[in-house]
C-alpha cells in the first residue's frame, strides 16, 4: 500500500501507525517517512498523548485493517479517512468513522489485496511490489549466520490465521526441494 501511494503521490510523506514490537518489518523502507510506534495496551495517559499527538494531523488517513482501533485511530488522525468493513449492521454503524470504506473479505481474498483495495479508493494504481526491510537488526544477522551469505529463502509456517495454514508435509516437501537447490532455508 504504502509504495502504490509513494509511486502516486512521490513528494507525499507516508507514516505508519504500528504496534510497538512489529516496527522492525518497516525498517528502512523508502517509502515510508516516519513509523509510530505505539503499545498494545496503553495506559490512560498514554491513550490521552497518543490522541494529542495525532488529532487531525493528517490530511488523509487509511485504515487497511478492520478493527474498532485501526477505525478509532483512522477518524482521530485523518481529515479524510478511508478504511475496510466487515460485513454487517454493527460494522456499517462503524463506517460513520470514515468518509470512504469497503468490505473487508479475509475468506476469498488475501490481506495485501485488501489493502491496495484503499488504494484503488483513491484512484491509485495498485503496486504488487514488496518492499522488505532495509538493515536488519543485530540479533537477525546472528541468527542468519549459519546461512553464509548464500541465498535463502523464508518460509513463514505459522500464519496468523488457522485457515491458512498449510500442511506440515507441504512445508517439508518444500523446504526438501529448496536445500536440493542449493538455497538456505529460514523459518519464522
Amino acid at each position: 500500500l504504502a509504495r502504490s501511494l509513494k509511486r502516486a503521490w512521490p513528494e507525499a510523506a507516508i507514516d505508519m501507525l504500528v504496534f510497538r514490537g512489529t516496527e522492525d518489518a518497516l525498517q528502512g523502507n523508502p517509502d515510508i517517512a516516519q513509523v509510530l510506534a505505539f503499545p498494545r495496551r496503553p495506559t490512560l495517559g498514554e491513550t490521552f498523548a497518543q490522541i494529542r499527538s495525532l488529532w487531525r494531523k493528517y490530511p488523509l488517513a487509511l485504515s487497511p485493517l478492520p478493527t474498532d482501533r485501526a477505525r478509532l485511530y483512522c477518524w482521530i488522525a485523518g481529515r479524510r479517512r478511508i478504511g475496510l468493513l466487515r460485513a454487517g449492521a454493527q460494522d456499517r454503524f462503524k463506517g460513520l468513522l470514515l468518509n470512504q470504506w469497503s468490505w473487508f473479505d479475509d475468506l476469498d481474498t488475501h490481506t495485501v489485496a485488501m489493502g491496495l483495495r484503499l488504494a484503488e479508493m483513491l484512484g491509485v494504481a495498485p503496486c504488487f511490489e514488496v518492499v522488505p526491510p532495509r538493515m536488519r537488526p543485530a540479533r537477525l544477522d546472528g541468527l542468519l549466520a549459519p546461512l553464509a551469505d548464500r541465498p535463502f529463502a523464508v518460509l513463514h509456517v505459522y500464519p496468523k490465521f488457522n485457515y491458512k495454514m498449510w500442511p506440515r508435509e507441504a512445508w517439508i516437501a518444500l523446504a526438501s526441494w529448496l536445500l536440493t537447490q542449493g538455497m538456505g532455508v529460514a523459518f519464522t
